[in-house]
């Protein structure tokens, strides 16, 4: 009789295992799109659910609503922020600090210079505007957000997403749910495996120019995050300069080094977001070696040799993640 029953009980486990399927929501948000992959006996969430999370994040950090609490605080208003707010912007100061000033979230004044640009800026012009940069120049204060200097802007944009990603995984496990994907504007957290017992495979971000011999690589994962950062996608040149989006906070042009992407391997999203951008303006003799002082950080690099090559590299954890093509 005994015996039945543990026979019966593994049977039922088996047929609740069995019953799961696959639940997906998608949508836009924060200016990119966005994908959730969960598997489930029945639907655990709605679509609405996801969407004023959203909004709650947007309220506080969106450069794209005129009145969020980030836009009052860059028109000089004085701004009390909401715990969302806190929390990105502690973990902004503690990435610049830990990236020795690389990690930087007021550099959007000089990445309008480059936007704009036809001509290279003159050294001056570069001079002035760094002088509207500096994280040092803002501070947080019994919830009240202060900047002491003209002209400096916050932007929260390189970990924000991240962290929005974070949100919506932690919301996803309040309700139940043990195996999922959240992927918001490329950047991923997954956690758990397919009812079949399968990791989730993701698939590395790679160059759309020719790649020559190189192969695009993919990884998977029980639990964590990916994001990836490259400088390929609206990549153009002014007089031989390399003009995109990841600006060098030391020099005040955009990086001019061979990394064409970085993907970062953490705990979470806004971990791994935090340094993706970062790695890739180090380049990649100095990231390597960053990484390599980190715990739980990896990283997988795709960059040009001396010859023009399309070659890659990652540091040993990242390795052990990769699918054996």
């Amino acid at each position: 009789m005994f015996n039945s029953l543990i026979l019966w009980f593994f049977g039922v486990l088996g047929l609740i295992k069995a019953q799961e399927q696959l639940f997906v929501l998608n949508g836009s948000a924060q200016g990119t799109s966005y994908l959730i992959r969960y598997y489930a006996t029945d639907q655990k969430i709605k679509k609405e659910e996801i969407e004023s999370i959203f909004a709650e994040v947007d309220n506080s950090m969106s450069l794209y609503k005129p009145n969020s609490l980030i836009q009052q605080f860059n028109k000089n208003q004085q701004v009390k922020v909401d715990q969302h707010f806190k929390t990105v912007f502690g973990a902004a100061q503690y990435y610049h600090m830990v990236t020795g000033g690389y990690f930087d979230a007021t550099l959007a004044p000089l990445m309008r210079l480059w936007s704009k640009a036809v001509v290279v800026p003159n050294a001056q012009q570069i001079q002035q505007t760094r002088l509207k940069t500096g994280m040092q120049h803002i501070t947080l204060v019994n919830g009240l957000l202060k900047k002491h200097a003209p002209n400096i802007e916050l932007d929260l944009n390189g970990i924000a997403q991240g962290y929005t990603v974070d949100l919506l995984a932690r919301y996803l496990r309040s309700k139940g749910l043990k195996s999922f994907l959240v992927e918001l504007g490329g950047e991923i957290y997954v956690q758990g495996s397919k009812p079949n017992g399968e990791a989730f495979t993701i698939a590395l971000d790679s160059p759309d120019e020719d790649c020559g011999d190189f192969v695009p690589k993919r990884v998977q994962i029980a639990s964590g995050a990916i994001t990836s950062s490259g400088i390929y996608r609206k990549l153009r040149y002014i007089e031989g300069y390399k003009v995109h989006h990841i600006i060098d906070p030391f020099k005040g042009y955009p990086v001019q080094n061979d990394v064409l992407s970085v993907t970062t391997y953490a705990p979470t999203a806004m971990v791994a977001d935090a340094f993706d951008n970062s790695l890739l303006a180090m380049g990649l003799e100095k990231a390597l070696a960053f990484v390599a002082k980190q715990r739980n950080l990896e990283a997988y690099f795709i960059y040009r040799d001396a010859s023009g090559n399309m070659k890659d590299t990652a540091s040993t954890g990242f390795y052990k993640i990769m699918v054996r093509n």
